[in-house]
This record gives structure tokens, C-alpha cells and sequence, in this order.
């Protein structure tokens, strides 16, 4: 469970926080949402494509042992 909480409260951590510091600097508040939100997609994506690309290393070594 704990594990599984990590995802959320990273992606809602960074969008408050991009958010706040784009409201900081003068961006209306819709503005500065949407600038979280992205900052925390973009993340979000990095991680994703580091775990396919491990799963591939992974399954590809799988691959290879068993034969």
C-alpha cells in the first residue's frame, strides 16, 4: 500500500509546487495550474518510459538465460 501511494502523492507534490512557484512569478492561477499539471505529466512520462525500458532489459535477460 505504501507503494502505491508514492505515484499519487509524487504527482500531486509536483503540481502544487510547479504551480506555486508559476503563480509566484505572476501566471494567473489557471495558468499556473496548467503549468503544474504539465510538469508533473512530463515526470510522470520519464518514469514510465525508465520502467518499459527496463521491463525490456529485463524480459530480454529472461530471454536469454532460459535458452
Amino acid at each position: 500500500m505504501i507503494a502505491a501511494s508514492f505515484g499519487p502523492s509524487l504527482f500531486i507534490g509536483l503540481l502544487s509546487s510547479s504551480a506555486a512557484t508559476a503563480g509566484a512569478a505572476g501566471a494567473a492561477t489557471d495558468v499556473a495550474q496548467a503549468i503544474g499539471f504539465a510538469a508533473a505529466v512530463r515526470v510522470a512520462a520519464v518514469i514510465a518510459v525508465v520502467g518499459f525500458v527496463a521491463s525490456l532489459v529485463y524480459a530480454r535477460r529472461e530471454s536469454h538465460m532460459s535458452h
